[in-house]
C-alpha cells in the first residue's frame, strides 16, 4: 500500500502519502518443531492405519500437505515421485494448482516406502489418475477435517505419553525432513529435495548438489524405517 501511495504522490494524484509514518506490526514468523527420528516413528505408529502412509509421505518425502493430497499412481516414476501439482481447500470446493514454485520435480523414495506404496495401490486397486490418499469416505483429504479428526487426537496421545512436549503441525514434518537431510547430507541436498529456489545466497549462486546423492537420501530414510515394524497401510 505504501508503494501505491508513493506512486500516487509522484503522479500528482495525492498531495501526501498517508502511509508514510504508519508502522505495521510484524507478524510472528513460523518456528518449526523438529522431531527426532524416534518421535517421527512414534508419530507414524500413532496415526490410524488409513492415514498412516499419507503422514509417512509428509515425513519421509518432505512434501507440502497439498502436494501429498494431490498425488496419483501415475506420479510414480521408477524409484521417485514426481511432484507436479497441489490442491488447496477453497470456498465451495478445492483448487488444483501447480506446485508452489511452479516447477515439477522428482524426489527419490526410500525402497521400503516405495514397496508399501505399491502394495497400497494394489490393495486399493488404484489406477493412474486415482488419488493415492483419500479420507475415510474416499474423498479428497480436507486439511481441516484431517487436523480435527486424525492429527490433533494423535498428537494429544503422544503428548500424554510424554513422547512430545508440545503440539506440532503437519508442516513441521517438512521442516523435520529438511533438517534430517541437511544434517546427514548438507544444506544443498536439502534445498534440492525440498525443491526450494534457494536456501541462502551460497546455495543459490555457488554451491551445487552432487549427482546421485538423492538416492543416498532415500536409503537414509529406508534405514530410519527399519526402526518400525510396519506402516500398516492396508485397511
Amino acid at each position: 500500500m505504501n508503494q501505491v501511495m508513493i506512486e500516487a504522490v509522484r503522479n500528482g494524484i495525492l498531495n501526501s502519502n498517508p502511509c508514510e509514518y504508519i508502522k505495521v506490526k510484524r507478524t510472528s514468523k513460523y518456528q518449526p518443531n523438529i522431531l527426532t527420528s524416534k518421535q517421527l516413528i512414534a508419530l507414524f505408529e500413532e496415526i490410524p492405519a488409513h492415514h498412516r502412509l499419507f503422514v509417512a509421505t509428509l515425513g519421509l518425502m518432505g512434501l507440502r500437505f497439498g502436494e501429498a493430497c494431490s498425488l496419483r499412481p501415475k506420479r510414480i516414476v521408477g524409484d521417485a515421485l514426481e511432484i507436479a501439482e497441489s490442491v488447496t481447500k477453497v470456498r465451495g470446493g478445492f483448487a488444483w494448482t501447480p506446485t508452489k514454485t511452479y516447477e515439477s520435480g522428482l524426489v527419490s523414495m526410500p525402497q521400503r516406502f516405495k514397496e508399501e506404496l505399491l502394495a497400497h495401490i494394489q490393495d486399493q486397486e488404484l489406477e493412474g489418475d486415482d488419488l493415492l490418499f483419500t479420507s475415510l469416505e474416499g474423498k479428497l483429504i480436507d486439511n481441516r477435517n484431517f487436523h480435527k479428526r486424525v492429527w490433533k487426537p494423535a498428537i494429544a496421545r503422544l503428548i500424554e505419553k510424554g513422547i512430545l512436549t508440545e503440539p506440532i503441525v503437519p508442516k513441521d514434518l517438512r521442516a523435520t525432513n529438511a533438517s534430517i537431510v541437511a544434517d546427514a547430507f548438507g544444506i544443498v541436498e536439502a534445498q534440492r529435495r525440498m525443491r526450494h529456489s534457494s536456501s541462502n545466497i551460497t546455495a543459490k549462486h555457488y554451491a551445487r548438489p552432487i549427482a546421485g546423492r538423492d538416492s543416498q537420501v532415500a536409503k537414509h530414510f529406508d534405514d530410519l524405517l527399519s526402526m518400525q515394524p510396519n506402516l500398516a497401510i492396508a485397511n
